[in-house]
C-alpha cells in the first residue's frame, strides 16, 4: 500500500447512495503535480489535506489513478499550509488577514490548541463572529473526521452521518458508542442491517437487549410506512422482525416486546400495535381538534355575514349561489370545517369570499394559507392572491434533525388557518401542524377525498369526513365548464367509477386506442402536434403510473428530452451515474429543501452546468428561484418530461397526457386514474386500452388503511 498526502482540488464526481468518489487532488510535497483518486470514501471538502492509502493503477479509458482503500482527513501544519486551510471557503468569512492573525497568535500547534481549548481563540485579536466561525468549523470538522473513521466503513452514508452530528453534535461520537442502537429511534431513512454491524463492531452481542428493543422499533416504523396504516398486529411484528434477523425466539420477542411497552415506545390497545409517534399523533390531532368541534360561542349573526357577501359581490362584479353563501356562512360559524368537491365545483371561488369576509369582520386576526406540496401552495397563492406557503416551510422544518422549530413552545398565531389539498396530508404532519397552531380561531380543511391518498401512514381526510361530527360541505354544483368540455364530466364519470364513452370525445378530451408497443409513438406525434399548435414544456405534462415498460416514466423521459432538448454540440451536458443532463433540461425535484424555497414535486429548468476543473454543479431555475447543485444533491433530481401521478398530485397543466396500458393494470386504480385526470385544466390525452381504463375505473383500494383517529376522535368528544 502506498500512502500520499495531498490537498483536495476539485471533486468530480460523487454519488451519496455508496460514497463511490472521483476527486482530483494537488499532491502536498509537488505542487504542480496533481491526480485523480477514486475510491469509496466520504467526499473531502475543497482544500482539505488527506492522507490518501492505496495503490495506483492504469485505468484503460482515464490513464493513471489513485485507487484510494482508506482516507484521512488531516489538519495541516506549517505557517504557509495553515494560512491556506484557515482562509478557506471551509472557513466562510475567514481571509488571510485573519489567518495570519491566528497564526501569530498561537503558533504551529494553533488547530489543536483550537479543537481541545476553544477559549484560547480570544487570544487572538480579531472579531468576535470570526473567532466562533473559526472554533465551529475546526470542532465540526475533526469531529466529523472521527465520526468517519469508526462508522462510515460500515455503511453509514454520509448524508446520515450529517443528520447525526446535526442532531447529537459534540455529543455524537459518545452517544453512538454508548448505545449504537439510539440510531434506529433517532435517524430517518438508515436500516436496522447498517446500525447492526456498527453494533458488532463494538462488541455489542445479538442477544443484548438494546439490541432486540431496536429491532421491534424499526419494524414497527417500517410495516407502518410500508402500508401506510398506523397499526400492525403482534403476530406481523414477530413475523418481520424475525425475517429481518434470520431467526428469534418467541421468549426473546417477548421478553423485548413488553420491555418496549413498559417503556411506551410500542402501545398495545386490543392487539393493535402503534409505533409511539403514530399513536402520539393521531392522540393529538383528536385533543387538538376537540374545541375547536365543540365550539359554540361567538356564532357571527347570517344578517351580518350576508351583508359582508353582498359587499364582496357587488365589489367584485361577482354573485355567489345558494350553495357557495351556506358554505362561507358554515366556515364563519365553526371553529373547524372541510370543504371537499371535485374541479369545477368552485372550491377556490368559496375560499376567496370567504377570505375577505374574514378580514372584514376580523380586521386584527391573520389569515394564513397552507399546503403540503410547493406547487399547491403556489397553485393557492395565485388563485387566492394571497400568500401562501407549505406546511413546512411555515412550520420551519429543519432538513438534518427532521425537527419543526415551530411547536407547542413556540406556536404561530393567527385567526384562520386554511389548508388546501387536505388529501395529501398525512397523520404526523397534521398533528406537528396543530401542535404549532393551536392559538387559531377556526381551521378550514380543503380536500378531495376522491383522490390519492398521503403517501405516508394514515389518511386524515377519509378519517374526519367519516366521523360525522363536522361541519362539511361537498360542493357538486358545477360552475366552471366550456360548452362541449370533457376533462370535467370525465372527472365525475370516474368519481363515479361509471363511464360515459360521449366523454372521451369532447373538444378537450380524447381517448387514442393504442397498442402497448406503439404507445411512445402516439405520444411524441400528440407531444408534436401542440407544439405545432403553439404549446410549450411547461404546458404540456406526461403522467404515467409506473417507471418500468415501455409507457413508463423512464422510457418516455428519454423519448420526450431527445424530442424537446436533443443532443447539440452548443449544449453542454454532464454523465451523473447512468442519467445525462443537458441544459434546458425540464427538472423534477424529489425531495423538501424547506430553507431554499423548493419541494418535493417542483418542476424547473438546467440553465446551466459547470465543469471547469472544479466541483461539478448544476444551476436549475425553479420559478426565477436558481439553485445549486453540487455533488450529493444529484440524487434528488430526475427528469420531469414524463413523472408519476402520484409526484403530479397538487398540480394542474395546461394539457395532460397519460397512457393506459394492460401492464399498468396493477396501478390503475379510480383514485390514481381520477387524479391524473383532473390534473388537466385545459386538454387531456388519453393513450393505450380502453377496456383497461374502463376496468381502472371499477377497481377501488380493497386494504383500506387501518388507522384510529376516528375512534380518538370519538373517545376526546364524547370523553
Amino acid at each position: 500500500m502506498t500512502s500520499i498526502k495531498a490537498y483536495v482540488q476539485s471533486v468530480i464526481f460523487y454519488n451519496e447512495s455508496n460514497n463511490y468518489a472521483v476527486v482530483r487532488v494537488k499532491l502536498d510535497q509537488k505542487k504542480d503535480e496533481r491526480i485523480v483518486c477514486v475510491g469509496y470514501f466520504p467526499i473531502p471538502n475543497k482544500e482539505e489535506l488527506c492522507l490518501f492509502t492505496g495503490e495506483y493503477v492504469d485505468h484503460p479509458s482515464f490513464g493513471r489513478q489513485f485507487k484510494v482503500e482508506s482516507l484521512e482527513k488531516i489538519l495541516p501544519d506549517g505557517a504557509e499550509a495553515i494560512i491556506r486551510y484557515l482562509s478557506s471557503s471551509l472557513f466562510a468569512g475567514v481571509g488571510v488577514k485573519t489567518a495570519e492573525k491566528v497564526y501569530a497568535a498561537l503558533g504551529d500547534d494553533c488547530l489543536n490548541i483550537i479543537k481541545d481549548n476553544p477559549e484560547r481563540i480570544k487570544e487572538v485579536n480579531i472579531k468576535e463572529e470570526l473567532q466562533s466561525t473559526i472554533v465551529r468549523g475546526i470542532a465540526a470538522s475533526t469531529r466529523l473526521d472521527e465520526a468517519i473513521k469508526l462508522f462510515v466503513g460500515h455503511g453509514i452514508q454520509m448524508k446520515y452521518l450529517i443528520k447525526m452530528d446535526a442532531l447529537y453534535g459534540k455529543d455524537l461520537i459518545p452517544i453512538v458508542l454508548e448505545n449504537p442502537y439510539i440510531l434506529i429511534k433517532d435517524i430517518d431513512g438508515l436500516n436496522f442491517k447498517t446500525v447492526d454491524r456498527v453494533a458488532k463492531s463494538l462488541g455489542i452481542t445479538e442477544c443484548d437487549s438494546r439490541r432486540l428493543d431496536a429491532l421491534l422499533i424499526y419494524i414497527s416504523k417500517k410495516l407502518c410506512y410500508q402500508s401506510q396504516d398506523t397499526y400492525i398486529s403482534q403476530n406481523d411484528l414477530y413475523r418481520f422482525a424475525s425475517l429481518e434477523v434470520g431467526h428469534l425466539t418467541e421468549e426473546d420477542f417477548l421478553s423485548s416486546f413488553h420491555h418496549l411497552l413498559l417503556e411506551g415506545e410500542l402501545i398495545d390497545e386490543e392487539g393493535r400495535i402503534y409505533y409511539a409517534d403514530l399513536y402520539q399523533a393521531e392522540k393529538g390531532i383528536a385533543k387538538y381538534l376537540k374545541p375547536y368541534i365543540l365550539k359554540r360561542e361567538g356564532k357571527l349573526p347570517e344578517t351580518l355575514i350576508d351583508q359582508e357577501i353582498s359587499s364582496i359581490e357587488l365589489q367584485e362584479n361577482i354573485e355567489y349561489s345558494w350553495e357557495q353563501k351556506e358554505t362561507i356562512k358554515k366556515c364563519l360559524n365553526n371553529g373547524l370545517s372541510i370543504i371537499t368537491g371535485g374541479p369545477g365545483t368552485g372550491k377556490t371561488t368559496v375560499v376567496n369570499a370567504i377570505i375577505k369576509v374574514y378580514q372584514a369582520l376580523f380586521k386584527d386576526d391573520a389569515v394564513v394559507l397552507c399546503a403540503p406540496t410547493g406547487r399547491a401552495a403556489k397553485r393557492l397563492s395565485e388563485l387566492s392572491n394571497q400568500e401562501a406557503t407549505t406546511i413546512h416551510r411555515l412550520l420551519k422544518w429543519d432538513l438534518d434533525t427532521n425537527k419543526f422549530a415551530k411547536n407547542f413552545d413556540d406556536p404561530l398565531f393567527g385567526g384562520l388557518l386554511i389548508i388546501d389539498e387536505f388529501s395529501m396530508v398525512d397523520c404526523q404532519l397534521f398533528y406537528h401542524l396543530l401542535d404549532a397552531t393551536y392559538p387559531f380561531k377556526k381551521i378550514l380543511l380543503i380536500g378531495d377525498d376522491k383522490q390519492l391518498p398521503p403517501v405516508s401512514p394514515g389518511d386524515v381526510l377519509r378519517d374526519l369526513l367519516e366521523l360525522q361530527r363536522i361541519p362539511t360541505t361537498e360542493l357538486v354544483q358545477i360552475h366552471r365548464q366550456k360548452e362541449d368540455s370533457g376533462i370535467i364530466p370525465l372527472c365525475y364519470d370516474i368519481r363515479k367509477g361509471s363511464l360515459n364513452k360521449e366523454n372521451l370525445k369532447k373538444s378537450d378530451v380524447h381517448f387514442y386506442s393504442c397498442e402497448s408497443r406503439k404507445v411512445r409513438e402516439m405520444i411524441l406525434t400528440l407531444v408534436k402536434e401542440a407544439v405545432s399548435e403553439g404549446l410549450n414544456q411547461a404546458d404540456i405534462q406526461v403522467l404515467a403510473p409506473m417507471y418500468a415498460g415501455t409507457g413508463g416514466i423512464d422510457s418516455l423521459n428519454d423519448l420526450l428530452r431527445d424530442y424537446f432538448n436533443p443532443e447539440s454540440s452548443d449544449k453542454k451536458e454532464v454523465s451523473i451515474e447512468r442519467t445525462t443532463y443537458r441544459i434546458g433540461d425540464k427538472i423534477l425535484q424529489l425531495k423538501n429543501q424547506p430553507d431554499d424555497n423548493f419541494y418535493n414535486g417542483d418542476i424547473g429548468w438546467l440553465e446551466e452546468i459547470i465543469e471547469d476543473g472544479r466541483t461539478l454543479k448544476l444551476l436549475i431555475n425553479f420559478d426565477d428561484n436558481l439553485v445549486q447543485y453540487v455533488s450529493g444533491d444529484f440524487m434528488n433530481i430526475t427528469h420531469a418530461y414524463c413523472i408519476s401521478v402520484h409526484k403530479s398530485q397538487g398540480s394542474e397543466y395546461s394539457y395532460v397526457i397519460m397512457p393506459i396500458l394492460p401492464e399498468h393494470r396493477i396501478m390503475l386504480k379510480r383514485k390514481l386514474i381520477y387524479t391524473g385526470v383532473s390534473r388537466a385544466k385545459k386538454r387531456l390525452s388519453l393513450i393505450g386500452d380502453l377496456l383497461t381504463f374502463e376496468r381502472g375505473l371499477k377497481r377501488v383500494e380493497q386494504n383500506v388503511r387501518k388507522t384510529s383517529l376516528k375512534e380518538r376522535m370519538l373517545e376526546y368528544l364524547e370523553g
